[in-house]
């Protein structure tokens, strides 16, 4: 089974300790979760997001607060700049860690809408507030960003 997603290739996160946003309030959220991979075909719960193929019935989704997500031009792409709450940092080092340790995990990023906008391998725990998250050409970073904000 096949859920339809935005177009992503690939989320990289900034390491930006001691960078974290001054508070503010949380202007959308998104939920985190650490899925295990799997065969395409093999479960009816095994469902392909960006390329992977992961286990959704057993994720425990946690509410991430974000600050701000942005469309911004890197390199000669767009991405979306999502800068996460204390509390959204707090979850995202949490199932980062999680997701580096099972080597066949992935880290599983939901829209409140329950629109699932990524899943990538993560080699080690995430530190900092940022995420960057890479779109295919033909991705719409505007949505992405609409599809965060929504979560307030």
């Amino acid at each position: 089974m096949r859920i339809p997603t935005v177009a992503a290739t690939i989320m990289t996160c900034l390491l930006l300790s001691g960078c974290g946003p001054d508070s503010q309030a949380t202007a959308g959220s998104v939920e985190i979760g650490a899925a295990m991979t799997c065969e395409s075909g093999s479960h009816p719960e095994c469902i392909e997001v960006m390329d992977e193929h992961v286990l959704l019935d057993s994720v425990d989704f946690q509410p991430a607060g974000v600050e701000s997500a942005a469309a911004v031009q890197q390199d000669d792409r767009e991405v979306v700049e999502v800068i996460f709450d204390e509390h959204g940092a707090d979850v995202l080092r949490a199932v980062s860690t999680t997701a580096a340790e099972e080597h066949e995990a992935r880290l599983v990023l939901r829209a409140a809408t329950g629109e699932l906008l990524t899943a990538v391998q993560v080699p080690r725990p995430i530190s900092g507030h940022t995420a960057q998250i890479t779109l295919s050409p033909q991705a719409d970073a505007q949505e992405w960003v609409e599809l965060i904000l929504q979560g307030h």
